[in-house]
C-alpha cells in the first residue's frame, strides 16, 4: 500500500530528525505479528513481541488506529498504563478514537478534501495525472500526554 510506505517514510524521517537510528528505533508490526495485516489483532501480537523484549519500547507509533487499538488492548492485558509506561499514536483518527478508554493520539486526514478531490479528478475526463499531497493534522489526545487538567 502506497500511503504505509509513506508513512513509513515519515516515521523515519522524524527518527532522522530527533537524531535517532530508525535502524534500532523502528519495528515493523508486519515483521513481529506473523504477517496479520493491519488489524487490532496484529497490533495486539505485534505489542506483545515487542513488550515481550529485554528492552521493551516507551512509545509505539502505529500505521493505523486499529493497529493502535489492538497494541493498546495488549499494553492493558500486562497491566502497564498509557502512556506512563508506553505512549501511542495510531492514524487515521477513526471516530472510536477519542471515545476509547485512553483516548487514542491520532494523524488525522483531511477525507473530506481527499474525497472531493478524487471526485473532481474522475469528473475532469481529462485522464490527466496529478499528485495531490494533503497536510495531515496530529490530534494529541491522552495516549501521549496523559490525562490533561481541566481549565
Amino acid at each position: 500500500m502506497r500511503q504505509s510506505v509513506d508513512r513509513r517514510d515519515g516515521v523515519i524521517a522524524a527518527l532522522d530528525a530527533a537524531g535517532l537510528d530508525p535502524a534500532q528505533a523502528l519495528v515493523e508490526i508486519e515483521a513481529v505479528s506473523g504477517g496479520q495485516g493491519y488489524t487490532a489483532d496484529a497490533g495486539a501480537v505485534g505489542a506483545a513481541a515487542l513488550l515481550g523484549n529485554d528492552s521493551p519500547p516507551t512509545a509505539l507509533f502505529c500505521a493505523n488506529d486499529q493497529l493502535a487499538i489492538g497494541a493498546m488492548r495488549e499494553i492493558r492485558r500486562r497491566g502497564l498504563s498509557i502512556p506512563d509506561d508506553v505512549a501511542i499514536v495510531g492514524y487515521d483518527d477513526v471516530s472510536v478514537a477519542s471515545e476509547l478508554i485512553t483516548p487514542l493520539t491520532s494523524v488525522r486526514q483531511p477525507m473530506r478534501e481527499m474525497g472531493a478531490a478524487a471526485a473532481d479528478l474522475l469528473l475532469s475526463g481529462d485522464g490527466a495525472v496529478r499528485h495531490i499531497v494533503f497536510p495531515p493534522e496530529l490530534v494529541v489526545r491522552e495516549s501521549t500526554v496523559g490525562k490533561q487538567p481541566r481549565q
